[in-house]
Formats: structure tokens, sequence, C-alpha cells
């Protein structure tokens, strides 16, 4: 029987490596797509007359505007954007004696102007300024970034849910085998008095242990997978040490909750089994 336990417990703890990985994927999925998306930049273009005192105005304005991470807020002249270019770029580029870029501003979003809505807003703000030419964001790809990352989210949780039933099987299985060759043990511990709770308690204590156990090793293996990727990537890709602890703990007490629940509510209805033959 113990062979089983064992086995069981490293399914167990397999199942909840992966179920583990899962909810990691939607915790960070969520924040790594809404740090992409603030790191996303947006154009403003000026027009080909402005001045100086009027393109300063206009960075200005826009860096008290709230839906605009004021920090971010950076005015290029088109001289600064040619002299960025190659040598060979350039000569093509001004072949006419002209330089075929405008001034523009460029900036990110607040965390607070990451919708359609907040967009649209600024965008109208933006264009009624003096001297702005035309305004241009990513908010429509990222939109549907979101969008699709939703649904992959429900798949991801249904896939989730059907973990969890596969642990909560597993153990029910092996929870009756075990009870099934120490039948003649429990019979007779229930004929000479024993009360359920003292008959509960060793298959109680073995539950605990063992949801402790498969539980850990599913939080050590997710660990492990986070480390290599946090070693591998760096930057708004890595994965954040909060988001595995929050895994890491869901992890532990559901190997905890479905071993000790699934033990309890077996033994017990063994033991009425029992008591009524």
């Amino acid at each position: 029987m113990d062979r089983q336990y064992y086995i069981s417990t490293f399914t167990s703890a397999l199942l909840l490596f992966f179920l583990g990985l899962l909810l990691l994927v939607l915790i960070q999925g969520r924040q790594i797509i809404s740090e992409l998306q603030q790191s996303a930049r947006c154009i403003v273009e000026m027009a080909p007359d402005v001045d100086q005192t009027t393109a300063q105005s206009v960075r200005f304005a826009i860096a008290e505007m709230e839906q605009v991470d004021a920090t971010t807020v950076e005015y290029v002249t088109k001289e600064q954007a040619l002299s960025q270019m190659g040598d060979e770029e350039t000569t093509a580029l001004t072949a006419g004696d002209s330089n075929p870029f405008l001034d523009i501003i460029i900036f990110s979003l607040s965390a607070k102007a990451m919708d359609a809505t907040n967009m649209e807003v600024l965008k109208a703000k933006i264009t009624e300024l003096s001297g702005v030419q035309g305004f241009y964001h990513e908010m429509g790809f990222w939109e549907e970034i979101r969008s699709n990352f939703n649904k992959i989210t429900l798949i991801l949780a249904i896939i989730a849910l059907l973990f969890i039933v596969l642990v909560v099987v597993l153990m029910h299985n092996v929870i009756r085998l075990m009870l099934y060759h120490r039948r003649e043990e429990l019979e007779i511990m229930d004929l000479v008095g024993a009360t359920p709770g003292f008959i509960r308690a060793p298959f109680l204590h073995q539950a605990i242990k063992n949801g402790w156990i498969s539980g850990g090793i599913a939080v050590i293996g997710i660990g492990a997978v986070a480390t290599i990727i946090n070693l591998s990537l760096s930057g708004i890709s890595a994965v954040s040490w909060i988001s595995i602890l929050i895994v890491a703990f869901c992890i532990l007490l559901l190997g905890l909750a479905v071993s000790t629940i699934s033990t309890y509510i077996i033994v017990n209805l063994y033991l009425k089994r029992i008591s009524n033959i």
C-alpha cells in the first residue's frame, strides 16, 4: 500500500505542478500585457511650419494630461531625427536640400489610460492643440491582443478545472483502495467500540502529510521553472516573485485541502457503511 501512496503523491504533485504553471500564466500574462501596453509609444506629429515655441507649448500641455506618463514625454526635432539616420540614408533623404522629417513628440500612456475610451479622449485633446498635424498610437493592436488573451484565459481555466478534477479523482481512488486493504482492521476497531474520530485520525494525518508533500513538490518544480525563465529573460518578460508566491500558496492550499477533505468524506462514508452491516 505504501507503493500506492508514493505513486499517488507524485502523480498528484505532477498534476498540481501543471496546474500551478497554468495559474502562473494566467496571473503573469495579464501583467506582461499591461507592461507591454504601457511601454508602447504614442507619436504626435507637428505641422511642417511649426516654431519651437509652439512645439514646446504642445509638449508641456501633453505632459500635464492625466492619460499621459509625464516622465516619458520627449520632443524630437526633425534635425535630431535626421541625425539618427546613417550617412547613406541622410544623403538620399536630403537630395532635394530639404529635411523630409517633421518635429514629433513621443510619450507613453499612464496605467489608467489603457483603454479605447481614454485613448479617444486623449486623441481629441491633442489634435485640438495648435500646431499638431497628426496623432498615432497602437491601442487597437493591444486591445486585440488583450481580447485574444481573454479567450486563451478561458481555455486555460477549463484545463485548470480538469486538472483539479483529476487530482480529486486520483485521491478518491487511492483512499478507497487503501480502505479496502485495511477493511478488516477498520471493522475490528468499529466492533470494539472505537470512535469515528479515533478511526479517522491516522487517515487524516496521512492525508495532511500527503497533501503537503505533493503540494511542496509541485511548488519546488514551479519555482525551478520560474527561476530558469528569470535567468533566461529580463525586463518585463521576467516572472515576478509575487506571482510565484501567490501560485505557491494556492497550490499548497489546494493540495492540502483536496487530500484532507477527500479522505475525511470517504472515510466517513466507509464508517457509516460498516456500522450498518
